[in-house]
This record gives C-alpha cells, sequence and structure tokens, in this order.
C-alpha cells in the first residue's frame, strides 16, 4: 500500500520554482503526493504535473488573526480528511501554523522544512524583534511528537538547537533545494561590457541599495559594465522596490531592469558575474546554486545560507551586508580579471555537482522520510 504524503508551502509559485523535483522524487518512491498552500494561487500546473492540489487559503497573506485562524482550521480538516502518512511543512508559517493543525492528529509524521529564516531574524527594529520571540515561543511550545527539521545551513540549525526548539537528533542538514546540473550547465562568456547580474524579487533586503551603490560608483568611475537586474516587484511586501524607483535608475543610467525572467539558464549566460548581497537570511538562495552550476562566479554577503554556497576566493567573494563599496570593489577586481572569473566559475561548478544537485537533495529527503517512518513503525504508539 502507498503512503500519503502532504507538502504545506507558503505560495504556488514556491511549489513551481523550488519543491517539483521533491515531489516527483516523492512520487517515483511510491508515495501518492498531495499539495497545499497558504496563500492561493493558480494551481494547474501543479495539476498539470500530475499532483492533487487542495485550495485552502482565501487570497494572500493577511494581517487579520481571524482570516489567519481560519486558515489554520482549514489545514486541520484537509490533515483530517487525507490523513496522511507524512506531513512535510516547508517556510516558518507553515511550520507554524501546519504544526498547530497537526498537534490533534496522532497518526501523521511531520517534516519541517527550514527554508532560510528571512527578513523576521534579519531585521533589527522593536516590532519585528518582539515578532521573532513569539515566533520562537511558538515553535518551542509546539507538540513533541514524530517529527524531524531538514535545515539548509548550519547557522538555522544552530539557531533551533540554542533555542531549544529541536533536539539535535531530529535535525537533518541538507544543503539548499537543489538544482539540475544538466540544465544549468557551463556556456562560455558572450563578448562585450560584463554583465553584473542581480537576480532576485526587488526587495530592499535583499541587497538591492547595495548594489546599486555599487552600480552608481563603477559607472562614475568610467568601468565599462552593465548592472542587470532580474526578478520581479512585490507590491504586497513592505520592503519591496517600487517599479517606479527601478525605471528611475534606468533612466540614470546606472542599470538595466529586465522584470521577470522565465529562462534563467539564458540569463545566466549573459552574465559574466552574479552578485546577491543581501541582508536577509537565506536558506540557501537557490539562484546563487544555479548561478554556480552555471559556473559564474558570486559576490554575495557573509550572511546565513549566502556563505554556504560560496568559500570567500575560492568560488565568489564574500562582503560586508549593506556596503555597496565592498561590492564595488569586489566587482572591480572580478571584472579586471577574467582569467579569476574563469577560475572561480571552475570551482564553483564542482562545489554544486559534489554537494547541491538535485539528485543529492532529493535522495537525502528521502532518506529522512524513510527513518522517520522507520522509527514510527518502530515506536510501541504507532
Amino acid at each position: 500500500m502507498s503512503k500519503t504524503i502532504l507538502y504545506v508551502d507558503n505560495r504556488v509559485k514556491y511549489v513551481l520554482s523550488h519543491r517539483i523535483p521533491w515531489l516527483e522524487g516523492a512520487r517515483d518512491a511510491g508515495f501518492d503526493v498531495h499539495v497545499t498552500t497558504l496563500t492561493a494561487g493558480p494551481s494547474s500546473r501543479i495539476e498539470d504535473a500530475g499532483f492533487a492540489y487542495h485550495g485552502i487559503a482565501e487570497g494572500g497573506r493577511s494581517n487579520n488573526p481571524v482570516q489567519e485562524l481560519r486558515l489554520i482550521v482549514r489545514l486541520y480538516q484537509l490533515y483530517r480528511e487525507l490523513q496522511p502518512d507524512i506531513v512535510h511543512h516547508i517556510t516558518l508559517r507553515s511550520i507554524l501554523y501546519g504544526g498547530i493543525a497537526a498537534s490533534l492528529l496522532r497518526s501523521a509524521n511531520i517534516v519541517n522544512g527550514v527554508t532560510g529564516l528571512g527578513y523576521l531574524f534579519s531585521a533589527t527594529d522593536l516590532k519585528v524583534r518582539l515578532l521573532r520571540t513569539a515566533v520562537l515561543l511558538g515553535l518551542r511550545l509546539l507538540p513533541d511528537r514524530r517529527m524531524v527539521y531538514l535545515f539548509q545551513n548550519p547557522d538555522d540549525e544552530r539557531l533551533f538547537q540554542r533555542h531549544r526548539i529541536v533536539d539535535p537528533s531530529s535535525s537533518v542538514l541538507i544543503k539548499g533545494s537543489g538544482v539540475d546540473t544538466d540544465t544549468f550547465d557551463v556556456r562560455e562568456e558572450e563578448p562585450g561590457p560584463p554583465v553584473v547580474l542581480f537576480p532576485a524579487r526587488m526587495l530592499w533586503h535583499k541587497g538591492v541599495r547595495a548594489f546599486v551603490d555599487a552600480a552608481r560608483i563603477l559607472t562614475q568611475d568610467g568601468i565599462g559594465v552593465r548592472f542587470v537586474m532580474v526578478g520581479d516587484t512585490d507590491a504586497d511586501n513592505p520592503a519591496g522596490v517600487s517599479a517606479a524607483q527601478l525605471e528611475q535608475w534606468e533612466d540614470e543610467g546606472i542599470l538595466e531592469w529586465w522584470g521577470y525572467q522565465d529562462d534563467m539558464v539564458d540569463v545566466f549566460a549573459q552574465s559574466h558575474i552574479v552578485c546577491l548581497p543581501s541582508a536577509y537570511r537565506e536558506g540557501v538562495p537557490k539562484v546563487l546554486i544555479e548561478a554556480s552550476s552555471c559556473g559564474r562566479p558570486i559576490v554575495t554577503t557573509d550572511m546565513p545560507g549566502c556563505r554556504e554556497i560560496v568559500q570567500d576566493g575560492e568560488n565568489g567573494i564574500l562582503v560586508p551586508p549593506r556596503d555597496g563599496k565592498a561590492v564595488a570593489r569586489a566587482v572591480r577586481r572580478l571584472i579586471q580579471d577574467p582569467e579569476l572569473r574563469r577560475e572561480m566559475g571552475e570551482r564553483g561548478r564542482a562545489r554544486v555537482c559534489k554537494e547541491f544537485s538535485i539528485e543529492h537533495v532529493v535522495s537525502s529527503t528521502l532518506e529522512a522520510y524513510e527513518n522517520l517512518l522507520a522509527e514510527s513503525a518502530a515506536s510501541p504508539t504507532h
């Protein structure tokens, strides 16, 4: 008899961009795969891929506690209907809401995937610090049951252990969401002025200000280089950069904004350097894994998640967060040394193939499922 697994993610677009290989791996391993998300979105591509999608969200993320409580109730109802053998929560909101909903179910085994701690664990203002404290307390108070936590970087793993949310015996480190190294392959640099690529959502804490400052510095110094930003705006996010602001920088001749792009393989092929000066607690940024797989050197910050994919001086350069001058110095060094770019790109590609391939991530995740189910079967309370 096949086992049922339910994936609970925050948004449909994250399922499509990051999770499909996980779902396929689980299906190939004999699981009956189901998906739900905490915000509404077009699910047809998930269903077209052959996975059952359950729409439980009323819309986007809300500050209305009644609406959020209704979402938790719908999660519980879905859990009770499906009676899944494994529930895999992805992102902090899913872990917290799903943990509350699953606390009333005795049969489910819980996998909590921490894919980065984001703005909540990066910002320092009072409101965010109070919310962070409340979230940590809520996570610590979730019922102790058959549960494993999957972390993408050791910094997050240590934080959760320090706050007594997870026991080391229930903690697994699997770096990143994985990348298809056959698709994201190495291409030769295109001729012309070097292209420095910023591939991310247009959010201030992703390092937009530092990238723009670096672009302004090198442009004013007369360095022949193109700074390109690829990614969509996020009007619902208070940290979002407006389209008007991006267009203003374009008009100033500082950078180019290409908006959202479907074919990132082609985008990386047009780049010479990939730059993500994030001040955000990432899991392991998927775009940096993809960039390394494509043989591109990286400039990023010495932050949790980012430093997992980049070893300073080996396959890229680490800089302090919120430091446009440091970004400019790192980019200038790589612009002036094509051989260093090539060497760093080769080392990055080798690192990805060894540690960050989709095959490695999926097999490690399936192993965590198998171990959890084996422990459940051996438990006298099963």
